[in-house]
């Protein structure tokens, strides 16, 4: 088998006397492994002097001069020496097999401590977050917190974090949208709980007039009823669970107080246990005799009024020395008697 001539592969590639690219050696079939063949003398003798007419031919031509000129020097300055061995071969073809080294923009593969720091920012800690929102709340960036925690992943969410939100936006007064805040975070599959309905009934408390409120008022009644699922969700699972509280329901006592709705007031305070932890506690009672001293002392009111609210005092006052009576644990206070 014979080896592969880069001169003659040269010659061949300028004359391109192949119909394509070139895809493997070319193959020299010689009888002796230490000469060059007769065929390829022939072959290199006649590409010579299709070179010497192609120059004749091309002196008007400035390109095709500056082409073949090109080709010769080439050829001459850079004709390697034949070397039949085995090793010259094989140094030729992985030398011109090596693929060329690029010196754009050096990649660099993500190591484990870039790894770890990207998620680390995708799974914001809650507790963190909790107290970027605080930030940006003080600053009075209430709006843009709250879409900045939209935009979060549900990983770096939580409850206490949404209940965070809603505290602030009720201490900035903007009611509508810490009910906004109250039903995204619902749709957002995050499950109110004690401190929740004990954060959004304390807030209301706050609302001064309920006269042109009629909307938020439907809203704050739709509260009151989620938290009563919740409390019999809680009860059925754990009966002496700490999240068993009437602390929203003291607050609620009051909101119904401010709007008016005594009616209403009376109804849920008989709804509540006669004992345990969902029952009426000392702050409970304090709520009540405050709705009807209220209701009693204002100028709207009319004599009817008031003998009511003296009549639904001395129901209240009974209940709760009964309990006292009974062995309850409810223990009235000063703000009571």
């Amino acid at each position: 088998m014979g080896h592969v001539s880069t001169y003659g592969r040269l010659v061949l590639k300028l004359l391109d006397l192949t119909p394509g690219p070139i895809a493997g050696p070319v193959v020299l079939m010689s009888p002796s492994r230490h000469h060059i063949s007769s065929t390829v003398l022939v072959m290199l003798r006649s590409t010579c002097s299709s070179l010497n007419v192609a120059r004749r031919s091309a002196q008007h031509i400035p390109t095709a001069v500056r082409l073949v000129s090109s080709a010769t020097s080439s050829r001459k300055a850079s004709a390697p020496s034949f070397d039949p061995s085995p090793s010259a071969s094989t140094a030729s073809t992985s030398k011109t097999s090596t693929p060329k080294q690029h010196h754009g923009f050096k990649h660099v593969a993500p190591t484990q401590e870039n790894g770890e720091e990207q998620e680390q920012k995708r799974l914001l800690r809650p507790h963190i977050l909790s107290r970027r929102l605080m930030t940006m709340c003080r600053e009075g960036k209430l709006d843009e917190a709250f879409e900045y925690l939209q935009s979060l992943p549900l990983d770096a969410q939580n409850v206490p974090v949404w209940n965070t939100l809603i505290l602030n936006a009720g201490r900035a007064e903007r009611y509508r949208l810490m009910y906004q805040i109250y039903t995204e975070m619902k749709r957002r599959g995050f499950k109110p709980n004690l401190r929740t309905y004990a954060t959004l009934m304390g807030e209301f408390i706050s609302v001064n007039s309920w006269a042109e409120r009629t909307k938020m008022a439907e809203d704050v009644h739709k509260i009151y009823r989620s938290f009563l699922e919740y409390i019999d969700t809680v009860k059925a699972h754990n009966p002496s669970s700490p999240e068993i509280s009437v602390l929203p329901v003291n607050a609620y006592i009051r909101v119904l107080s401010k709007m008016g709705d005594y009616q209403r007031m009376f109804d849920v305070w008989n709804a509540l246990d006669e004992e345990g932890p969902f029952s009426p506690d000392a702050y409970t009672y304090t709520n009540m005799f405050k709705s009807m001293y209220l209701r009693a002392a204002s100028k709207e009111g009319s004599q009817a009024d008031r003998e009511r609210a003296a009549s639904d005092a001395r129901l209240i006052w009974r209940h709760l020395s009964k309990r006292v009576e009974n062995g309850s644990s409810v223990v009235a206070d000063q703000q009571t008697t």
